[in-house]
Formats: C-alpha cells, structure tokens, sequence
C-alpha cells in the first residue's frame, strides 16, 4: 500500500542528488523536503503517533518522508498488504488483494482529513481504505510551486515555495487547520516575509494602501477622510436629523443603528461576555431568532443582503448609496469579504460573524495570518504542506493513494442501496462508504441529475446546490530583477494596492524579494489577485491551459504571443497605478525594466474554481450545512470541501465540513489534537465543537 499514480511510470530514486525531492514518490507528487524537515515522528506499535518526537529516548524512530518512500516503491513493485477484517460491502479494485470499504474521491484538505479521521479512530481498516486524486499530485485548492517548477530566478534568491492557490491562514479563525500545524510539528510564521518585512503579522488591511481609482491617485488619508482628492462624497442623512459623513456597509444591517432588535438585545453580551459559554449562549439566542425573522415581509434565510443596503429596511430611509457601495467594493477589507458579503442572505451575514464574536475574535477580525516556515530561514515552504503531511500520514499507515484517476460516475442501486463509483480507467469500485471531496460543479457531473432531483435524494438537494456560488480567481506573481515597490522612496513592503483598472487588487506583503548590501532588491510581487467578474477576464487568457493543472508559468522567451502580451500589459498597470509614487520616490517608470516571467494560478472552473459562496435560498437555517453530510439518506456518500463548510474561500471551511461529516454520520468526538495549545490563547475547544460543529444552528 501506499501512494502510486495511475497516469504516468513510477520514478526510482537512484541518488540524493536532489535531497528536496526525497519524497517525489510519483510522477510530480512533490512532498518538499527542508533542512530538519519533515520532523522525525515516532511509531508506536506500527500506528503512527500524532505529535513530532525530538529525540525522545528509548522509541524508535524513523524519517516518515523515506518511510513511505519504500512504501511506495514496494507498492510499485507490486508488494501486497494482506487484508485486516471483514471486507464490509467493499470491492477488490486491481486483482491485488486490495479492497476499499471507504472511498475517498479527491485528495485536498477535506478529503484526506476524513480519511484520516475515519482510520485512525477505528472505524475503517486502513488497508480498506482507498483515495483517488485525478490530478497527478495531492491538496487542491492548495498549490505550492516548488523544486523544478519554480522559475530558476526565484531559485537563485533563495525562494522555497510560491503558492499560487490557497495560501495562508489565521490561528485564531481557523482551529482546526492551526491545531493540526501544532499536532504535525509544522512551524509557522507570519505571512508577511519575516526576511524582508516587519513580520508583526499586521493584517494588510491595517497598512497604508496605494489606489488609483477613477484615473485619479489618492493617498490612504485622503481615502479615510474623503478629502477633495478622493472621489467619493459621503453626506447623505444617516436618518431624521442626522447627517453622516462616513460610508455605509452591509455590517451596518449588523452593529449600526439599522440591526434589528433580535441582534441588538444580544450584542453587549455577545461582543463583552467574560466567558465562552456566555458569549455562544448569546450567539445561539440571536440564531433562533433571525431563523423566524422576516425583513420587510421577507424571512431573514431569504433576504438578500444585496437588497437591503440598497433599498433599506422597516421605512428607515437608511440606504447605501452608488457611492457607499463602490466604496465598499474598491476597499475590499470587509469583515466577510466585499463580493462574498453581498452575496449572502441577511442570516448568514448573522451566522457567519456572531459566531466569530462568540468566539471572542471580535467582529471582523483581521490580520494575523500564518504560513508554514522552514525553522531554519523562516522562508515560506509552501501552505501545500499540511495537505502532503496528511498523505504521508495516511500512506504510512497503509492507506492506497492513487494519483491520475479521475471519478466519471456514481451509480445509486435502488434495491441495495449500494453506490458504485466508476473511473476514466475503466475501474469500478463499489464501497460502504463513500466521501466526495469535490466541488459543485464536479459532483454535478458525476451524479445523474434524476437522482440529483429525484426521490432517492433530500428533498432540498437540487435547492442546495442552485444556491452555491461559483467564484472564479487568478493569481499572478510577477518577478522583477528591480523590486521597484522595495526600494527607498516607495518601501511598500505592506499592504494592498487597489484600482479600477483591470489590474485592480495587488499585495506586497504577499511575495518573496531578498535585497544586497547596497539595498538592491529582486523579488515577486502578487500583481493581480482578481475575483469573480474582475478575476475571469485574466484567469481566461490561459484557461484552455489551466482545466487540470491550475498553475502556468509565463515567459517573455516563450513562443506563445500570449505570454508576451500578459506581460507587457501587467507592467505597464503597474507603472500606470504607481506612478505618483514613483516620481515622488525620484524613480522613472520609464527605466524599470519590465519583467520576463510570471507564476500565475487560474481557477476558472469545470472541477476547480477559487472559491464558493452562498446565494439567498429557501433553504431553512441549518439545512444548507446538513446537506452535505449524506446528500442520498442510505447510501453512505458524504460531500467535504471549502465550498460546504460555514467560512468559504478557506481551507478551514473545508475541513468543518469534514469533522462535521465524520462526528455526525460517524459518532466520532472532539479530536484530542484540537487543544487550546495548538490553536490560540483563550480557545476553548469544548465549547467550539459543540457549537461549531455538533449544534452548529443553534438549535
């Protein structure tokens, strides 16, 4: 058992020439390999202990990356595991004595986090355990570009990993994923380079930032105060009387002087109550309240949030105006995120952020973000990391991981009630269990749709699905020689940049730059991170190229005119957006070299887009995260990924869904792993996944 792929002939590691590819087990699986890492873990009793062991004495131990290195070449070999246990209703898939009681279909975050769950507590043998990945390598949304894939430039300043998808998380929003970086050993730093910037890991929405909106460049005070250089005008009455100078946002509808009563009585609470199970059972009050609210005759689970910023609600006269919401949108440090706040109902606008209060995080909480760090440099080893560990994790201990086999079809038996899963191989598998880490569009496709809105499914499955969100994003990296936005004079190595051009969303505190003695910097900047409507024009220039692999790197000495074009027109918004700037710090755009290669990610759809989101429904309160869990009752398929869980756009939410998949249909409790020590100071886990994960509606 262990990790193979389906696609493409195994490699064989002839020499340690290239130690960072010790765990390149198949094709371009890739596990990144660092000085001092993957920590050395110890085997007790041939099951793998979930802490990382420094030289405790008297254990054996061994290198978990070579462990399943030999796992895998004897699997390639044609070793066989024998089987533990009954087969359950499982299938023997290759002739091998393999067989699989639980399927797992895709290998990111949730995928593998279930199985892992399910195997180590028990309730599936792991060498009945099969997951099938159709890409060539393993996490999903998560990509971290590394070894032969990084351009030779970044290479040569020292760069370990760029991640041109998912990329970053917060400890004190995100317990799950920070409990499993403390259980694994992973060590993480701020994402903002501590080699390069402040690394105080100060949100980037508390940094100056650099905008030219409407062809005009404003300066970050001249943004907060609506001064004469900035295009927006703020006097419209706040109500009777009252006149209002700052711009209005759907949290109004939350805190302001416009939340409805059920929220107002809780809030004090709610935002100061001295313990957890003060603040949840405030959050918990406000929950069954809004779930038979009705705004303006229309049911709290169905108003859209869109509707009410900008016609008002109860008579008020309180409004968001053009203004208000451009300005909304330009700024894009929402507490829920501009596009995906205005895409929600008005009840999950209340879930998503009293459960954040709840928790004592504070409404809209930014900032403090993490990534996983080489101990040795702090330098980035890419947010891939946790999703391989998992796969080592899992192949150690004798799971089957099969890479380049791609799910076509699920096939629901009416008399057995059954599901047979069929591949593009022409394999077939029918298990006990099935768990489906995959987007909408890509269960969609697999599943009949007269099972879909037919009898064998919940009745509000076609209704759930309708009401996902598909969000496409692009992320393009831009390596220059001369790192411009670092040098004196400009020193951006914080913050946004936002614009009404195309290219409208930069970051500087999101790329790799190193700098010489003589303050000469090169580096990458994240030129464009575009969503949704501002995302698809990009992201389509190289989608053909992007269906099965979301990463393309672009070079100026291509034969493809279009990697040319992408680059030539991303350097002249970048000197068209910075050039106050520029000549303020006595640069001249004119002399700053335009850059010859990109590392871009698309995520454009078919089975793999940036992120999801949630439509006003008829769905009622908690159905929408119940769904999910067995969308055909019986018949043992559940669905895990970010799109399902309560804070999409996060590789979080895709792992809520799986715990709450695995504690609900399973009856497994609280991991032992999620602990205040490895999360954040004040957490309280019992509390969480009671409330987050066993009774997430408050009900």
């Amino acid at each position: 058992m262990g990790l193979r792929n389906a696609a493409c002939a195994p490699e064989t590691v002839t020499n340690s020439r290239d130690h960072a590819n010790l765990c390149s087990l198949t094709c371009r699986t890739r596990l990144f390999v660092v000085q001092g890492w993957p920590p050395v873990l110890t085997l007790r009793s041939g099951a793998l202990d979930g802490r990382a062991q420094q030289g405790a004495e008297g254990l054996p131990q061994m290198n978990l990356c070579l462990a399943v290195l030999a796992m895998a070449l004897g699997c390639l070999v044609g070793t066989s595991v024998a089987q533990v246990g009954s087969n359950g209703g499982a299938t023997d898939v290759n002739g091998t004595g393999d067989s699989c009681a639980l399927v797992v279909v895709g290998a990111g975050a949730g995928g593998l986090y279930a199985a892992w769950r399910l195997v180590t507590e028990g309730v599936f043998a792991a060498e009945q355990t099969c997951i099938f990945e159709k890409t060539s390598r393993v996490g999903g949304r998560a990509y971290s570009v590394r070894g032969d894939d990084l351009p030779p430039e970044l290479v040569a300043i020292g760069a370990n990993a760029v991640d041109v998808g998912a990329y970053r998380a917060s400890s004190s929003q995100h317990p799950i994923l920070a409990s499993l970086w403390g259980d694994m050993g992973i060590q993480t730093g701020c994402y903002q380079d501590a080699a390069f910037r402040t690394g105080d890991c100060t949100g980037e929405c508390d940094r100056p930032t650099v905008r030219y909106v409407r062809d005009v460049h404003i300066d970050h005070d001249a943004w907060l105060n609506s001064s004469e250089n900035s295009p927006y005008r703020f006097s419209v009455p706040w109500g009777k009387g009252q006149e209002r100078e700052a711009p209005l946002s759907p949290f109004h509808w939350l805190v302001g002087p416009q939340a409805p009563d059920f929220v107002t009585a809780e809030l004090e609470e709610l935002s100061t109550g001295k313990t957890a199970a003060i603040r949840w059972a405030a959050r918990n009050r406000i929950l069954k309240a809004a779930s038979g609210a009705t705004l303006d005759g229309v049911p709290a689970t169905q108003a859209s949030l869109m509707h009410m910023v900008r016609n008002g609600v109860g008579g008020s006269g309180l409004k968001m105006t053009q203004e208000d919401l451009d300005f909304y949108l330009d700024s894009d440090c929402g507490s829920a995120g501009a596009p995906v706040a205005l895409l929600l109902n008005y009840y999950e606008l209340v879930a998503r952020s009293t459960a954040d209060l709840a928790n004592g995080l504070g409404l809209g909480l930014g900032g403090g973000y993490s990534v996983p760090i080489d101990p040795a440099t702090g330098s980035q080893i890419g947010f891939a990391t946790q999703v391989e560990v998992l796969a080592e994790r899992l192949a150690a201990l004798g799971v089957d991981v099969q890479l380049g086999e791609e799910l076509v079809g699920v096939e629901l038996h009416d008399d057995s009630k059954a599901l047979t899963l069929t591949f593009a191989s022409g394999l077939e598998v029918t298990p006990a269990a099935a768990v489906l880490n995959i987007p909408p569009d890509a269960f969609e496709a697999v599943v009949r749709r007269e099972d879909v809105r037919g009898p064998k499914a919940l009745p509000h499955l076609g209704r759930w699905l309708d009401a996902l969100e598909r969000v496409p994003a692009l992320k393009a990296y831009v390596y220059y020689d001369d790192a411009f936005w670092a040098q004196p004079g400009l020193n951006r190595t914080g913050g946004r940049m936002r614009t009404s051009e195309e290219l409208y969303n930069s970051r500087y505190h999101d790329g790799f730059v190193r700098c010489d003695d003589n303050g000469a910097c090169k580096g990458i900047l994240l030129a464009q991170y575009a969503s949704g409507d501002r995302g698809a024009p990009w992201a389509g220039t190289f989608f053909q190229d992007t269906l099965d692999n979301p990463y393309v790197q672009i070079r100026r000495n291509s034969s493809d005119p279009r990697h040319v074009q992408f680059l030539d027109e991303l350097h002249r918004q970048l000197m068209l957006t910075h050039a106050v700037e520029l000549e303020r710090a006595g640069l001249n755009a004119s002399e700053i070299v335009a850059p010859d290669v990109a590392l871009v990610g698309v995520f454009l759809g078919r089975s793999l887009y940036g992120w999801h989101g949630r439509r006003p429904s008829s769905l009622e309160p908690g159905q929408f995260d119940e769904v999910p869990m067995e969308p055909f009752p019986g018949y043992g398929l559940h669905l895990v990924n970010e799109a399902y869980g309560p804070t999409t756009g996060w590789m979080e939410s895709s792992l809520v869904s799986a715990e709450r998949m695995v504690s609900h249909m399973y009856g497994l409790e609280k991991p032992a792993f999620l602990t205040e020590e490895n999360a954040f100071e004040g957490f309280d886990p019992d509390l969480y996944y009671e409330h987050v994960i066993r009774n997430f509606t408050g009900r």
